[in-house]
């Protein structure tokens, strides 16, 4: 098998059947993923993976306030990423083909929105990585528990977002939001005045958070661990 770098960085949970989607961002779409049970493959790429029962999938790279636990995949080749028309990632074929050789080589690379004290290079088997959480992205009154990962395999980069739903987030723990009238209306924010985004992490890295919050991160754990790539797309690569 071929070696695969892994990034990680987000998390979520819940009880209720797979299901997926499809994104049409653009007249060129990105390959499409077969799911069959937990199943989930791209033929084309020669990738697949395994998603626990309960997980929603959508194939598209972010999506806003999911209701329900969800990963948002996206997969493409090193090659559609120099395409403007397919490209998903802010990357092109040579900075993938840069980042894939940092983490093969034990450094680690930036990750969108991720905390800086959440990062860390792991190590599973053949692949190697770099993992983060992401709080909120974009503007204060974005509220996040997403475990994020970047997959490199010899040709291709997955990207993976697993998202905890906002509102069982705030119900579970809401000690740490707080209502922002003056930017963000009635909504229940991360409370910064107070730090809570930085306790919020140094109990979870304690183990003093909700059980759900904390076996989060393994139900992501166990989503990339299980990706494969296709032995013959393997090993046609390689001649």
């Amino acid at each position: 098998m071929k070696r695969l770098a892994i990034i990680f960085v987000a998390l979520a949970l819940s009880s209720c059947g797979n299901k997926i989607s499809e994104n049409s961002h653009a007249e060129k779409k990105p390959p499409a993923a077969e799911i069959i049970g937990q199943e989930i493959t791209y033929p084309e790429l020669g990738v697949s993976f395994s998603v626990p029962t309960g997980i929603q999938v959508v194939q598209q790279n972010w999506g806003n306030n999911p209701q329900e636990p969800t990963l948002y995949v996206m997969v493409q080749s090193f090659d559609d990423l120099d395409d403007a028309e397919k490209a998903r990632f802010m990357m092109d074929k040579k900075g993938a083909i840069e980042r894939a050789e940092s983490l093969k080589a034990g450094k680690p690379v930036a990750i969108s929105w991720a905390k800086q004290d959440t990062l860390q290079i792991v190590h599973h088997g053949e692949s190697d990585g770099i993992m983060g959480l992401v709080l909120s992205a974009v503007e204060v009154c974005d509220v996040q528990f997403t475990w994020q990962a970047e997959l490199y395999t010899h040709d291709s980069v997955i990207g993976m977002n697993l998202v905890y739903p906002k509102e069982k987030l705030i119900e579970a723990v809401p000690e740490y939001f707080m209502t922002n009238s003056s930017g963000c209306g009635e909504e229940r924010v991360w409370n910064f005045d107070d730090n809570a985004p930085d306790k919020f992490i140094d109990n979870l890295q304690k183990g003093q958070l909700p059980a759900t919050l904390l076996g989060w991160k393994d139900v992501f754990s166990k989503i990339l661990s299980s990706v494969q790539l296709n032995k013959k797309a393997s090993s046609e690569a390689s001649k």
